[in-house]
């Protein structure tokens, strides 16, 4: 398949508003290809706005935005093409050191520097912010760099992207700042908080916020992304600079990306250094994926096409599949004995699998060609029966043991209940407040053809299309097919 002047390899996923191709350029280089997933105006124009923004940006942290064009009609961005994981997908494997985590903390707000710095064709401030900074937008190469990519909601004075809806915030609501849920606008101050999250679960492993978007909006107002158990594993220094970059009020964060930058920069020297740990976690996570693609276990996992009709996974990178279909092993013949023997073999044992092509070798040895074991003699009732009395005792022992652990485990059970009892009360009381003010609202929206402006600090979260989590001021502002998905929140102070 042909785009532009670009050859497409394959698909890299799609999202709710675009989809990304791996792609060759006449070059050799490979890129990525993003254009719209549908001939919708809006996504048209935001395809278009990111690459107006991108064009204006250079940096060796940031995703570099080659050329845009129109293919049948769409905009296409070709973006350069970053080898590695997310960040994401290597905090789930294991935390980063400290050291690791004040490396990305760095060049990434070197990146975002260059964006809140950038500037119009008319040499003036565009006032450009990311909105969108979180672990799946920022991929590790090799090496240990770490590079920010997806400008597809980044807001800026100049474009179309500074005209969003009054009271609609765009991002990931679990890497929001607590003044955008408020209805304020984003800044580079709400950037570096977004960063702040993202190095908090790089360093612990962790989410910041777990739970239901309403409970996720109420505490990021009201406890913060270092108020979870796992943020008292996070090295003090480094916890004090990101405690700063997740500050309540936007004045006490960082608002230039060169104090945030020169801070971890220092941090990063003082911890001895972090690209060779990062580099070698990156290589760690890929040792272990060779490794589960060599395990025959893993093979044998990998069900034939003659049974499912899907072709096998490749167990690596020389692995050769020779037909479409991989045949069954033959069925056993009547003489095969299906139990193992009472007594161990001599020699490799015949139930042991052997790894055959990438697949596993069932076949059971047939009684003919084993080794004779002498039948064991079991007339004798007086014989055996020492050994029955021993394991009827070892048997009623391990009884008694499981019923004192069921026992203590109930009482635990029953006492961590009732402490908690004000807890739930509590938040069965909270649930209330939420539905009844809700309800308030839908009968203030049906006694009224007005629309139901915001009322006290009440606001809508709904999630769209694309998986992103929006909050709004007025549920008019809800896709009518999604206001029955929209819930009303109020966040605690």
């Amino acid at each position: 398949m042909q785009l532009g002047r670009f050859e497409v390899i394959r698909s890299l996923g799609s999202g709710g508003m675009s989809e990304a191709l791996l792609a060759r350029a006449p070059s050799g280089r490979q890129v990525v290809l993003k254009r719209p997933r549908q001939r919708d105006p809006d996504l048209i124009a935001r395809l278009r706005d990111e690459g107006r923004l991108g064009a204006k940006l250079f940096h060796p942290n940031l995703v570099e935005t080659i050329e845009a064009f129109e293919h049948d009609g769409l905009p296409v961005l070709a973006l350069g093409f970053v080898e590695g994981p997310t960040i994401d997908a290597l905090r789930k494997q294991r935390a980063l050191p400290p050291a690791s985590v004040a490396r990305v903390g760095c060049q990434i707000a070197e990146a975002l520097g260059c964006i809140h710095g950038a500037l119009g064709d008319d040499g003036r401030p565009l006032s450009a912010v990311h909105r969108d900074v979180s672990p799946r937008n920022i991929i590790v190469t090799p090496t240990g760099d770490a590079v920010l990519i997806d400008l597809g909601i980044a807001r800026f004075d100049e474009l179309r992207g500074a005209q969003t809806e009054t009271g609609m915030v765009l991002g990931t609501l679990r890497y929001m700042a607590p003044e955008l849920i408020d209805g304020e606008r984003a800044s580079p101050a709400s950037d570096f908080y977004s960063l702040g999250c993202v190095l908090i679960e790089a360093a612990t492993g962790e989410n910041c916020f777990t739970g239901p978007p309403s409970e996720v909006a109420a505490a990021i107002v009201a406890k913060g992304p270092l108020a979870g158990a796992a943020a008292g594993r996070i090295e003090q220094r480094l916890k004090e600079l990101l405690s700063r970059m997740c500050a309540r009020d936007p004045k006490q964060r960082f608002h230039e990306a060169h104090e945030a930058s020169r801070a971890l920069r220092e941090l990063e020297a003082a911890l001895g250094g972090g690209q060779g740990p990062l580099a070698r976690s990156i290589a760690d996570a890929a040792a272990a994926a060779a490794a589960a693609a060599d395990n025959p276990f893993a093979a044998a996992a990998a069900v034939p096409k003659a049974v499912t009709g899907i072709n096998p996974p490749q167990a690596g990178a020389g692995a050769a599949i020779p037909s479409d279909t991989v045949p069954l092993p033959p069925a056993p013949s009547p003489s095969v004995m299906l139990t193992p023997p009472r007594a161990p073999l001599p020699g490799p044992s015949a139930f042991q699998p052997q790894r055959i092509d990438g697949t596993l070798d069932l076949a059971i040895e047939p009684r003919s060609t084993r080794q004779h074991v002498p039948q064991q003699e079991y007339s004798s009732p007086e014989r055996h029966r020492p050994t029955y009395k021993k394991d009827s005792a070892i048997l009623a022992t391990a009884l008694k043991v499981l019923l004192v652990v069921l026992a203590v485990a109930g009482a635990y059970g029953w006492w961590r209940y009732q402490s908690d009892a004000d807890a739930r009360a509590s938040a069965a009381a909270a649930e209330r407040k939420l539905e009844e003010q809700a309800e308030r609202l839908r009968q203030a929206m049906q006694e009224t053809a007005e629309p139901c402006e915001r009322r006290g600090d009440a606001y809508w979260v709904y999630t769209d299309d694309k998986g992103t989590d929006v909050v709004v001021q007025s549920v008019q502002q809800v896709p009518k097919r999604l206001r029955a998905k929209a819930r009303c929140v109020t966040p605690t102070h």
